[in-house]
């Protein structure tokens, strides 16, 4: 929904609240109960492996979902006609990173924390491994 429908429907008294979530630590994020199936072999084994370490790297610092319903909650409290709100520190600094970079830079500086390598990079190494 863009902001022109939001000014459509302000008159009705309805507004639009969008919620950026950050990391919060949860079942799917941790491995109590998880069956693991990915393999570090191949082509993709060290982004993998980086992608993997990057995250629990995330999960050590991941709020709790207490602290996530707090914010859920302060943020459906916002009677604005259209609001962006940020539950979690990483969706704060991902908010704030949006309004000053480029699209272009913010997804090479996102592609670069999670340790994922630049695009057509692979591309001789996935060549190699199907030949």
């Amino acid at each position: 929904m863009g902001r022109g429908h939001v000014r459509e429907i302000a008159p009705f008294g309805l507004g639009v609240t969008v919620i950026v979530t950050g990391t919060f630590e949860t079942d799917m994020l941790t491995d109590e109960g998880v069956q693991d199936y990915r393999s570090f072999e191949g082509p993709y084994g060290s982004i993998c492996e980086s992608i993997d370490r990057r995250g629990r790297l995330a999960i050590k610092i991941a709020g709790t979902p207490e602290r996530f319903a707090r914010g859920l909650a302060k943020a459906l409290d916002d009677t604005g006609p259209f609001t962006r709100r940020a539950v979690g520190p990483d969706a704060h600094m991902l908010l704030m990173s949006n309004r000053l970079l480029p699209n272009k830079l913010l997804g090479q500086v996102t592609r670069a924390a999670m340790g994922i390598p630049r695009f057509g990079s692979l591309r001789t190494d996935l060549s190699r491994a199907t030949h």
